[in-house]
């Protein structure tokens, strides 16, 4: 966990946005526009790859396992944020969902899950 974390915050690490808050990685990105990050399984040892964001979060609760059937979705709505409380675990609705609230520039709800932060698109 802790070279996931160095990988995150200190090599490459991650930028301050322009709106002051957003943490921007500055790792690679993939087809996508999605950061990704490559590191090796502490266990198996195997290297595999996820998205920066995912990661993010990944270390912010202290376990390499995600739910797969949830997405790790930005609120910011900043394909590179790795702020921890910018991710929410979303069904992938309520991801897809979130595409419409920046077509009409402004949050719908997502209840339970937390609304959109719009006001730090960059």
């Amino acid at each position: 966990m802790d070279a996931m974390r160095h990988r995150l915050y200190v090599c490459p690490g991650y930028v301050l946005a322009a709106n002051g808050i957003c943490q921007l990685f500055q790792g690679c990105a993939g087809p996508n526009g999605y950061m990704r990050l490559s590191y090796r399984h502490p266990v198996s040892g195997q290297v595999t790859s996820t998205t920066a964001h995912r990661a993010a979060v990944m270390v912010a609760r202290g376990c390499l396992g995600l739910p797969p059937h949830l997405d790790a979705s930005h609120l910011c709505h900043n394909k590179a944020c790795i702020l921890p409380t910018h991710i929410s675990l979303e069904p992938r609705e309520v991801n897809c969902q979130r595409r419409g609230c920046i077509t009409a520039g402004q949050c719908f709800g997502h209840a339970p899950f937390p609304d959109c932060l719009l006001h730090l698109k960059i």
